[in-house]
């Protein structure tokens, strides 16, 4: 017990920020990168600084934020009250801000990347898609997490999918660094009125090359 309270309190103390010359944070204007009715894509973070404001750490985190039903609550239709609260959180290269990788040609490697994915997938071929993943992969749908342990089950799940094609498709990166970027995508389901809005998030993995996660 006396081991693990020690880890504990270890694992708390701010002796570490301090050490690094820590003296307070900025915390950066939360940008909406895409809304629904059930879900949202924020991304946010926050700057800790010295005491002559010059950056000591970064962090940058891409949050999805969405809305799900509750056993309990107040009355409403069938019972159940809907609330808002955060899913899940992709967190971007925490480090020094000059070395962060925030650059252009790290944004420029992952959306082409995502791109690519995309163009695979709209052409059927579902081992160049899966080629371009990492696995374990998730999936974030609103109260809906969905995981593949391997490149055979998920190439299976884009093989016995619903088989949409996505286009007008655009993509950006909202969020990154040298080792991580979230891309946001926005596109037509088969040409119609139906948009897609998703975040990928892009992991550097012998070469840039691989995404552990989207929503």
């Amino acid at each position: 017990m006396a081991a693990a309270l020690a880890d504990h309190a270890a694992a708390m103390s701010w002796d570490r920020a301090l050490a690094m010359g820590w003296d307070h944070t900025n915390g950066h204007e939360p940008e909406v990168v895409h809304q629904s009715k059930e879900r949202w894509h924020i991304v946010g973070g926050w700057t800790r600084v010295d005491a002559e404001g010059n950056p000591v750490l970064v962090n940058r985190v891409t949050y999805v934020v969405t809305r799900a039903e509750h056993p309990q609550g107040t009355a409403s239709e069938g019972g159940r009250d809907a609330g808002w609260g955060i899913q899940c959180r992709f967190g971007t290269d925490c480090g020094n801000a000059a070395g962060s990788g925030e650059t252009d040609i790290h944004h420029a490697r992952s959306v082409a990347l995502v791109e690519n994915h995309i163009n695979a997938y709209n052409e059927r071929d579902w081992t160049q898609c899966v080629n371009l993943m990492v696995t374990p992969h998730c999936k974030i749908d609103v109260g809906l997490v969905q995981e593949w342990a391997d490149r055979e089950s998920l190439q299976a799940a884009f093989r016995d999918g619903p088989g949409h094609f996505v286009t007008e498709l655009s993509a950006r990166a909202v969020r990154g660094g040298e080792n991580s970027v979230a891309v946001a995508v926005d596109g037509l389901l088969d040409g119609g009125d139906r948009g897609i809005k998703s975040v990928f998030f892009v992991t550097k993995k012998n070469g840039w090359a691989s995404k552990p996660g989207r929503s």
